[in-house]
């Protein structure tokens, strides 16, 4: 192993294992931040249509799909109004 900076290269294999290991993690590391950066600068930003459940209610243009099963009967039984116009979308 090359041990540029080091003043002796380690001997055993544990302490070869660690020097990998760490070196390993600083390169996935350095990948990662430089794919958030890239990312972060080349998304301008997104604009949703609706930010709430009422707003997108109150658009006609979206549905919500609700399998049938216990998701559906929550909506069904449920005392408030709110649930009840969602399941009627």
């Amino acid at each position: 192993m090359t041990s540029i900076g080091q003043d002796s290269t380690p001997k055993s294999w544990p302490c070869r294992t660690v020097y990998l290991t760490s070196y390993l993690v600083g390169v996935v590391l350095l990948a990662a931040y430089s794919a958030a950066l890239i990312s972060f600068l080349a998304v301008k930003g997104t604009l949703m249509p609706f930010e709430t459940l009422h707003d997108m209610l109150g658009d006609e243009t979206y549905n919500l799909n609700v399998p049938s099963g216990i998701e559906h009967s929550f909506f069904r039984v449920s005392s408030f109004q709110f649930s009840k116009s969602i399941l009627k979308m």
